[in-house]
C-alpha cells in the first residue's frame, strides 16, 4: 500500500475483555510489502519489549504466537514516501 514519511503509528490490540477471554493472540499475514532500507513493522507484547518481532521488505512474514493477551503493534517510516504491494 501506500503510505507517507516520517510516520510512527502504534496500536494495542488488548483481548482481555473479551468473554471468554481467549488464551494468547495469533497474528498471520496475507501480503507485506515495505521499503527494506528504513520502514519496519514491530510487534511485541509492550511498546518497549525486547524480544518483539520486527518485519520489512516484501516477504510475507511468519505467522506469530503471543500467549498474551495485549500485543502492541507499531508502523514506522524512514523520510522517503513509499508505494509498496499490498
Amino acid at each position: 500500500g501506500n503510505y507517507s514519511p516520517n510516520l510512527n503509528c502504534g496500536q494495542l490490540i488488548n483481548l482481555s475483555s473479551l468473554s471468554p477471554s481467549p488464551i494468547g493472540i495469533e497474528i498471520s499475514f496475507q501480503s507485506f510489502g515495505l521499503e527494506a532500507a528504513g520502514d519496519r513493522l514491530i510487534v511485541g507484547v509492550t511498546p518497549t519489549d525486547p524480544d518483539a518481532f520486527t518485519f520489512t521488505g516484501s516477504s510475507i512474514p511468519q505467522t506469530i504466537y503471543f500467549p498474551e493477551n495485549t500485543v502492541h503493534v507499531r508502523f514506522v517510516s524512514d523520510s522517503d514516501a513509499e508505494v509498496g504491494p499490498g
